[in-house]
């Protein structure tokens, strides 16, 4: 994935995990924030922490 794309992605994860942190009364969320802010935060992480898997080519005998 390009990097370009992987930025815009976690940017997006984290302002959607900061709106859930912010109106998580709102919405009737009663976890705990902390386990809000650690799931978005792990998103974003492994975004860029884990390669993309790809094809192998077939390998011919």
């Amino acid at each position: 994935m390009p990097t370009h794309i992987r930025a815009i992605l976690t940017v997006i994860v984290l302002i959607v995990t900061g709106a859930a942190y912010a109106l998580r009364e709102v919405i009737g969320l009663q976890s705990s924030p902390l386990l809000i802010f650690g799931l978005g935060v792990g998103m974003a992480i492994s975004l860029w922490l884990f390669p993309e898997p790809r094809k192998e080519k077939p390998t011919r005998r």
